[in-house]
């Protein structure tokens, strides 16, 4: 196991918390509230979205991606 695959590991286990976070108690994410507050209802809850769900799972898939490349390669 390399950096890379504990990376990806991380990525996807924060990116999935959230999701699943959003739905059972949104209220847990003081950002959120925030960004609703500064940006309005739905813009807020996109950018929440896009930065703390999607990011993390996009980032933990290319990282996943660079681990497989690195053990073909024997790095």
């Amino acid at each position: 196991m390399n950096i890379y695959t504990i990376g990806a590991l991380v990525c996807f286990a924060f990116g999935l918390y959230t999701l699943v976070m959003r739905f059972v108690n949104p209220l847990k994410f003081p950002k959120l509230q925030e960004l609703q507050g500064h940006y309005g209802k739905e813009a807020g809850y996109i950018m929440h979205f896009a930065g703390f769900t999607l990011m993390p799972l996009g980032l933990g898939g290319m990282l996943l991606l660079r681990a497989m490349e690195a053990s073909m390669l024997g790095h």
